[in-house]
């Protein structure tokens, strides 16, 4: 029996919480469809204008393999490539709000993506997403006319308790350094700044500010750094703009053992929902939670839940997708 090739294909200059997520799921697929090969190519750089043409056109000539995972960006590539042919596409999507789309091209892009994979062939052709909210989207989107199989994010929870401390601090993280964050968050930070607490933001990347007169920090630092700022935080606030698929920083400080306040919308709803903890619908209402320290605990089952070991099982629907006849 030949060995089965599997490619997964994505861009973007920052090794993002959505790379960890789709190189784990491929590595993960690879281990349970033995015998098989894996093949990792990103291009480490943004398209936007003219160059995504170029990025379409590397997606096709790159999706070759036997089973192809790529990102949404790179969908309509692999599905021309392989649209007459007997391999597999599966196409990640983290979330589908328009407004992080950004320019007009991408959301016709999608609109398009989501309207073609409704007329493909469900043995061939399948979404993933990452979280229950997006896998009743997808499927009312695309009409269940191809599977949508639910991978989420999982983590090693053993690397995480590790910073889990009682001594915190006045720090307060207010989520990764995004334009996926809530414009009210700075009214946020700028009334915790006047109530004694130290708010920043986490970045993959450097960040320089304007000025010096913000009432948060923007701080880029080493994973281990990240984390143990994270586990000392007195909380962590999640309050996105738009609805995400999952927020890592969110479920990272409950691994961390640091209180999370979160704005429920998308995907971060479920995170809400599943981990029992303090939600708010507005500012005012999370600062007063924040100051009073009336947080909700979290559910340990949430924890267990999505341990790193746990991918075997998650991942089992889509290797039977895999194998399963064209």
């Amino acid at each position: 029996m030949n060995p089965l090739s599997i490619v997964y294909l994505s861009h973007g200059p920052l090794p993002t919480g959505g790379f960890a997520h789709e190189s784990f799921l491929a590595k993960t697929l690879q281990q349970e469809l033995q015998p098989s090969t894996l093949r990792i190519t990103r291009k480490w750089r943004f398209f936007k204008g003219i160059a995504q043409l170029y990025l379409l056109c590397w997606g096709v000539i790159q999706s070759n393999a036997d089973i192809n995972i790529v990102v949404g960006r790179l969908g309509v590539s692999a599905i021309i490539r392989n649209l007459f042919s007997k391999r597999k596409v599966i196409v990640v999507l983290h979330h589908f709000d328009s407004r992080y789309f950004g320019s007009h091209l991408l959301k016709v892009y999608y609109y398009l993506l989501i309207k073609l994979v409704r007329h493909l062939p469900k043995e061939r052709f399948a979404i993933v997403g990452v979280s229950p909210f997006w896998i009743h989207f997808f499927e009312n989107e695309v009409q269940h006319r191809i599977p949508v199989i639910h991978f989420p994010n999982v983590f090693e929870v053993a690397q995480y308790k590790r910073y889990q401390t009682t001594g915190k601090s006045r720090y307060i993280c207010l989520g990764q350094w995004s334009s996926k964050n809530h414009p009210d968050i700075f009214a946020l930070a700028s009334r915790l700044h006047g109530a004694g607490f130290k708010c920043y933001f986490a970045s993959l990347h450097p960040v320089k500010l304007a000025d010096t007169l913000h009432p948060f920090e923007v701080i880029h630092e080493d994973f281990e750094s990240y984390l143990a700022r994270l586990g000392s935080a007195y909380c962590s606030v999640a309050f996105p703009f738009v609805k995400e698929g999952w927020n890592r920083v969110a479920h990272e400080s409950i691994l961390v053992g640091t209180n999370l306040v979160a704005y429920p919308i998308g995907g971060l709803a479920d995170l809400a929902n599943e981990s029992g903890c303090t939600t708010f619908s507005t500012i005012d209402e999370a600062f007063s939670t924040i100051v009073s320290g009336k947080f909700n605990k979290a559910n340990p089952a949430f924890v267990h839940r999505y341990e790193a070991t746990t991918a075997s099982n998650w991942i089992k629907p889509l290797a039977a997708f895999c194998v399963g006849g064209a």
